[in-house]
């Protein structure tokens, strides 16, 4: 028996499946240098609608909406904070390993006075946005809001 012809016909096929299989899904992301996160919040009892956007390349969070000045203190283009490369690597990682590339671009909305949510990831690679609201969306994509919104609260000091 010639072992190591079985070995390296073993470690070729196990380079074609994984070759494959990177073909049919979202690619990881990119480490942050062209990563765009933006988080928009609308809706609940005071009708509240902000959101921001995590901009990779520029190296910092900008304001896009405030209209409920309680929910937020920015205008919209205030540059909102700045972060580490690497902090946001750590945040892009989590898009794929959450399952945001899976599932339903819309989760629909409940009703009445629930948070409406869009999150949209965009790098050299993947571009795509997600939307619900409190009472539809999954466990994986909320925490995954919270961690979006734990960022920018970090990188505000």
């Amino acid at each position: 028996m010639n072992t190591g012809y079985h070995g390296w016909c073993a470690a070729l096929g196990v380079v074609v499946l994984m070759s494959a299989a990177a073909c049919d899904g979202p690619s990881a992301p990119d480490g942050g240098e062209t990563v765009q996160i933006s988080l928009s919040v609308s809706g609940g009892i005071a009708g509240v609608n902000w959101g921001f956007t995590v901009d990779g390349p520029a190296g910092r969070i900008v304001g896009n909406t405030c209209d409920v000045p309680l929910a937020c203190d920015w205008e919209d283009g205030d540059v909102l904070g700045a972060f580490d490369a690497a902090d946001l690597a750590d945040l892009a990682g989590n898009f794929l390993e959450r399952g945001f590339f899976d599932g339903p671009a819309d989760y629909g909305s409940e009703c009445c006075d629930q948070f409406n949510y869009v999150l949209s990831y965009r790098d050299v690679d993947n571009d795509r946005s997600v939307r619900g609201s409190d009472g539809t969306i999954p466990q994986s994509l909320r925490s995954l809001i919270l961690l979006v919104e734990q960022f920018v609260t970090n990188a505000r000091g």
